[in-house]
């Protein structure tokens, strides 16, 4: 039977009011419920983040509010803190996986009564030990707003908002299709995995550091026109370190008179595996060039200077391409001094071939599948 909700003189009753929303809208949090805090890991508070703006009828602005649909329809606008307790006697047993999920659930069910019956919040534990989804109880009246895992080990506990369901029957690939013709992507017989290339990505552009070791610039104390090589360390801190993976680091140092030096660096793979950029630095971009000095005295001066072909490293093929930096001190005191470079890859406009894209990963939080 057909059911339209905006007949002309139609006199709406409040069940179809909400109904009219099923179907383009899927149950579920839509806004806020996205924040949990707590002092004593057991009372939690959950609150909202207000990214989305309303005003009141006089048009002054509302406090920040969340947002959910219920399995009838019924639009819940919550504007105050929720205030929970998580079950009690939870903690796995001895030999189990220390780890319990939570979810956070608004129930409502209408009833035809005069101004509606409120909606409410509580917990569920998870019958079973380690991070593992949970059904709803009742899922035709019951909607999950977030995961809560506790790690007994630790007494810790964090927070996953749940997704912003899609709207209608659409499905990722229908997603795909609508922006398949504004990005470029390989070629691949089956949909490719966003979330890899995406993950992918991140990692090959985020940015490294080079830390030089540190130079005075008013002797000849330390290497001059021999190359050494900077150590590999994943945390780069103040000495002479870098952290980009695969890759060998070269320096070295060139005197040019008397309180001025180069120093020139080189980046060659050592050990690139599948999909992985090299970082010449025909695809590096400098970010950032800073000093550290461990004596507060004279004024010292950096800048890049040039890309030179024509260095090369000892007892290897010519480089392609070396950055040369120059140091120098206008003043009459010594300055001890070295670099931290940042550099970033830009050669990725694109995801690369070889990149795994139907590999799996470990960042689903979607509902039912939730691996936190």
């Amino acid at each position: 039977m057909q059911k339209r909700f905006t007949n002309y003189k139609a006199s709406i009753e409040s069940f179809p009011l909400g109904e009219q929303n099923v179907g383009i809208f899927k149950p579920g949090r839509f806004n806020g419920f996205d924040i949990m805090t707590t002092q004593d890991n057991i009372s939690l508070i959950f609150t909202h983040s207000g990214k989305i703006v309303k005003t009141d009828s006089d048009g002054d602005g509302t406090q920040v509010f969340g947002v959910l649909l219920t399995p009838t329809g019924t639009i819940v606008h919550e504007d105050g803190p929720i205030t929970l307790t998580p079950p009690a006697n939870t903690r796995p047993p001895q030999g189990e996986e220390q780890f319990r999920t939570f979810i956070l659930v608004c129930e409502h069910k209408y009833q035809a009564v005069k101004g509606g019956v409120p909606a409410t919040y509580f917990l569920v534990a998870n019958p079973a030990s380690g991070k593992l989804p949970i059904a709803l109880p009742d899922s035709k009246s019951q909607v999950i707003l977030g995961v809560v895992t506790k790690d007994y080990n630790t007494n810790i506990l964090t927070y996953t908002k749940s997704l912003v369901p899609i709207l209608g029957d659409q499905t990722p690939e229908d997603i795909y299709n609508v922006i398949k013709p504004f990005i470029e992507i390989p070629a691949a017989t089956v949909l490719p995995d966003f979330r890899a290339i995406a993950k992918e990505f991140i990692k090959l552009n985020q940015p490294r550091t080079i830390i030089t070791p540190t130079f005075d610039l008013g002797s000849n104390s330390g290497s001059i026109n021999t190359w050494q090589q900077i150590p590999y360390s994943q945390w780069v801190g103040e000495q002479a370190k870098h952290n980009i993976l695969n890759h060998t680091v070269y320096y070295r140092r060139v005197r040019d008179g008397d309180h001025k030096d180069f120093i020139d660096i080189e980046i060659i793979a050592s050990n690139i595996s599948s999909g992985e950029l090299p970082w010449t630095w025909g695809n590096v971009n400098i970010i950032h060039v800073g000093f550290m000095n461990n004596q507060n005295m004279g004024h010292p001066l950096l800048a890049p200077q040039e890309l030179r072909a024509d260095l090369t490293l000892e007892g290897t093929i010519p480089s392609t391409r070396i950055q040369r930096f120059q140091i120098e001190e206008r003043g009459g005191s010594t300055q001890e001094a070295s670099m931290r470079i940042v550099i970033q890859n830009v050669n990725i406009i694109e995801p690369p071939i070889g990149i795994p894209i139907e590999a799996p990963i470990d960042i689903i939080i979607d509902y039912p599948v939730i691996t936190l």
